[in-house]
């Protein structure tokens, strides 16, 4: 049996049940999935649903009572570190190494397994695309109104389809510290592109979460419409973007769908360069798919300030003022956004600031260099003195004062 946990929105239930849907026809298991991640859960449900997928899929009720399904999270957490202890050909779970980077060791695994992870790239089911579009169709028809934008989509060779993630993109701040948000000069500069390639007959049709922001903070460069109301569901809205002839997508597994359910090799599709923070993802995105880095001159106003506002309230627990700040903390928030001078990022970094306390006052005010290092294994320890201070020079709260080196463990430090 192939056991796939559920977990996320309607892009990630499609990409981890596409994985298990491949693994149980090519070892003739029966495929289930676990939906514990959503007790309790308000803000999202199970979607999949809507498509056309096997039926009873859902694990029977009574195993709910036992990890790694119990839907207590300690509990579960406990069965995988036992689970991991394993020899690895006899583990019953399989986690994902990393999103974004497609791992083949899932596919040649022979034995039952639960799967833990979010498998973002077509890598996991290419064998059996045409069985996953077929899955992906919907249930209940759409209704007349958006049949006849379907049509008018797909009959138009410059349709472009433009997917804009905001909501919790730009709210949580758990999710802000690890995933971009495609800024108006993404939209822009790649709606631009599309309008070179395609003139006047290129339309862009617009789904959103926000589709207020959508229609005040972009400038269309032609004909657009903001489809998107708030009145359909999630799995109607995906196979919509689909019959767009060609995207423009966010970074977001959902606008993933939208992009790859309608098969066709005459499609453009522009996704942002940069899916993660700190994270290369080179499996997600398909190789036909062209990546576009937008011009970042004013990516602050967008990324910083929902940093901080998202960060503020998550410490602070108001919302952070900056029209018009009262608090102390407030206005040090303005001006760490605001008052942006070029020569703060010379006084924030500690090796470049020394040529400038040399040029202003003079080099004698400045403690001895003796040494610079791009890496740890470059540092020559014979040559330092018995005392001396190691930090870094892109962060802080990282400092080592060495008060006698006969007693300092370098490889350690």
């Amino acid at each position: 049996m192939i056991i796939v946990k559920l977990k996320g929105g309607l892009g990630n239930q499609m990409f981890q049940y596409a994985l298990g849907r491949r693994l149980s026809l090519e070892r003739s298991v029966p495929l289930k999935l676990d939906l514990s991640w959503y007790s309790g859960k308000e803000n999202r449900k199970f979607e999949l649903g809507e498509f056309n997928i096997p039926e009873s899929l859902e694990l029977p009720d009574y195993l709910y009572k036992f990890p790694p399904y119990s839907r207590k999270h300690i509990i579960d957490k406990i069965y995988y570190r036992l689970d991991s202890l394993l020899p690895k050909d006899r583990r019953f779970v399989f986690s994902e190494l990393e999103n974004g980077n497609f791992d083949p060791r899932v596919l040649q695994s022979k034995r039952s397994r639960y799967l833990l992870g979010y498998w973002h790239s077509e890598k996991y089911f290419e064998t059996i695309k045409g069985r996953i579009r077929e899955d992906f169709t919907l249930k209940q028809p759409l209704s007349m109104e958006d049949q006849k934008l379907v049509e008018e989509m797909s009959a138009n060779p410059c349709s472009v389809s433009v997917h804009i993630r905001r909501g919790d993109y730009v709210s949580n701040f758990s999710i802000i510290k690890r995933l971009l948000i495609c800024t108006p000069d993404y939209y822009n500069e790649t709606m631009s592109l599309m309008k070179t390639r395609f003139g006047d007959g290129v339309v862009f049709y617009v789904f959103s979460d926000d589709p207020d922001w959508c229609r005040t903070d972009l400038d269309y460069p032609s004909d657009f419409k903001i489809v998107s109301n708030g009145e359909r569901s999630t799995a109607h809205e995906i196979v919509m973007i689909s019959n767009c002839r060609h995207a423009i997508m966010a970074n977001s597994s959902f606008s993933w769908w939208g992009a790859w359910l309608r098969e066709d090799k005459e499609k453009i599709v522009f996704y942002p360069k940069k899916w993660f923070f700190n994270q290369s993802t080179p499996d997600i995105p398909l190789s036909t798919w062209l990546a576009w880095q937008h011009s970042t001159e004013n990516d602050w106003k967008y990324i910083d300030i929902s940093y901080a506002k998202s960060l503020y309230k998550s410490k602070i627990k108001v919302e952070l003022n900056l029209d018009d700040p009262q608090r102390f903390t407030e206005k040090l928030q303005w001006l760490k956004l605001y008052d942006r001078k070029p020569i703060y990022t010379t006084l924030a970094d500690k090796f470049a600031v020394r040529e400038y306390v040399a040029e202003k006052i003079g080099s004698q005010y400045l403690t001895k260099l003796y040494g610079l290092y791009e890496k740890s294994s470059d540092i020559e320890w014979e040559k330092l003195p018995n005392r001396f201070v190691l930090k870094p020079n892109h962060g802080s709260h990282w400092v080592i004062r060495c008060k006698d080196k006969n007693f300092l463990n370098t490889k350690k430090t």
